[in-house]
């Protein structure tokens, strides 16, 4: 079958709390072999590239959308003082981001 489908989804309290993000991706890893599964093909991720790399080296890595705006965002608001400015930069990116993703 050529087609991609979502296999799984992994939730953890903190993002930043890599045992827990660990933790989910062995879980995922036995699932899959218990199951005769294959291991994912693609890994969409937050931010913890590197732990989602150690458990699946084999997979692409993908950054999820919403970290990347957010990322922007807040990259936006350390950079640009001035609100209007802000909001215009942030909304010219909204638009092309979203346009380059649909």
């Amino acid at each position: 079958m050529n087609t991609i489908l979502p296999f799984a989804q992994i939730f953890v309290h903190g993002e930043k709390d890599e045992p827990d993000v660990i933790w989910g991706f062995n879980e995922l890893k036995s699932l899959t072999i218990t199951t005769d599964v294959p291991l994912p093909r693609i890994a969409v991720t937050g931010r913890d590239i590197a732990c989602t790399n150690a458990a699946f080296p084999e997979s692409d890595m993908m950054l999820c959308r919403w970290h990347v705006k957010r990322n922007v965002e807040a990259q936006d608001k350390k950079k640009i003082s001035n609100n209007s400015k802000r909001s215009l930069a942030v909304a010219k990116f909204v638009d092309q981001f979203e346009q380059a993703f649909n």
